[in-house]
């Protein structure tokens, strides 16, 4: 091999090389490539983590007053026995009054 042969040979090798290096980044770039509207993972993560919390602050919220609820509840129940039960003793009260002149 002469030196012209040997000079084009590794003209080349390294047009090759050059070749094969620029098509793997190619392929690597695009089997890397993020989302293509620019949020990243960890964006994602962020938001993820914010809307977790909102949830958690609306459900503690929505126990908060569903316990109002209930207890309101609870109140109203009893004022109602009390009314039933003043309600009984002037139903009687009546009863008695009128069943003396009937």
């Amino acid at each position: 091999m002469d030196r012209n042969e040997l000079t084009a040979a590794i003209a080349g090798a390294l047009a090759a090389a050059f070749l094969l290096g620029w098509v793997v980044r190619w392929v690597f770039s695009r089997l890397n490539a993020g989302p293509r509207d620019g949020v990243t993972a960890t964006a994602q993560l962020h938001e993820a983590e914010e809307a977790r919390h909102r949830a958690e602050y609306r459900r503690a919220e929505a126990e908060r007053r569903a316990a109002e609820v209930e207890a309101e509840l609870a109140r109203t129940r009893a004022g109602l026995a009390a009314t039933e039960r003043q309600l009984e003793e002037v139903r009687t009260a009546y009863r008695e009054a009128t069943a003396g002149h009937g």
